[in-house]
């Protein structure tokens, strides 16, 4: 087997590897990844073995971790994981979301934009605020699980519970008796 890589080979191999992974990579566009597995692909082949097999069988297993790894060092996103009380940084399940890109930092008082006058801001909790503002920014559900790090079905019943406050609120009259409809 010949060492040598083509460049249309290599590059039609990362076109089929990236396609179902776009998901991975939530913050970067289709070349990007391309690019970014390029340059992986660039650095990791000089120790590739062709009389152990193929290029892709070689790449295949490597790239992703590889990728992932500079994805995360590119947009500031940490990978801790804990295990019986202590940080271990090896792995990866738990990342902390930032709102910065859409202009709001969550926890910062005098940063934080005005809550729509009809959601009880003050009894939601920082994580149920964060996603009201998500989805007020037009955000769907799926994509503010995302965001956040978080299952869906999280999401589903946050929004649930943002709903059952709403509703506290709105079917409660001003002297607490519940008789007239607040709007």
């Amino acid at each position: 087997m010949s060492k040598e890589v083509s460049q249309d080979d290599l590059l039609a191999f990362l076109r089929w590897w990236v396609r179902p992974r776009l998901l991975s990579f939530p913050r970067w566009e289709f070349d990007e990844i391309i690019n970014e597995g390029y340059e992986v692909c660039m650095s990791l082949l000089p120790s590739w073995d062709p009389d152990k097999g193929s290029y892709i069988t070689y790449l295949k297993p490597r790239l992703y971790d590889y990728l992932i790894r500079k994805y995360r060092k590119v947009n500031g996103i940490t990978t801790t994981r804990y295990v019986g009380g202590k940080i271990k940084t090896r792995a990866a399940n738990k990342r902390e979301y930032n709102f910065t890109d859409l202009g709001y930092i969550p926890g910062k008082p005098n940063n934080q934009p005005p809550p729509p006058s009809s959601i009880p801001w003050d009894r939601l909790t920082p994580k149920m605020r964060d996603l009201v503002l998500l989805l007020s920014r037009g955000y769907t559900q799926r994509q503010a699980s995302r965001i956040m790090n978080v299952h869906e079905s999280a999401t589903t019943k946050r929004i649930k519970r943002i709903r059952e406050h709403w509703n506290d609120i709105r079917y409660t009259s001003h002297d607490g008796t519940g008789e007239q409809e607040i709007e």
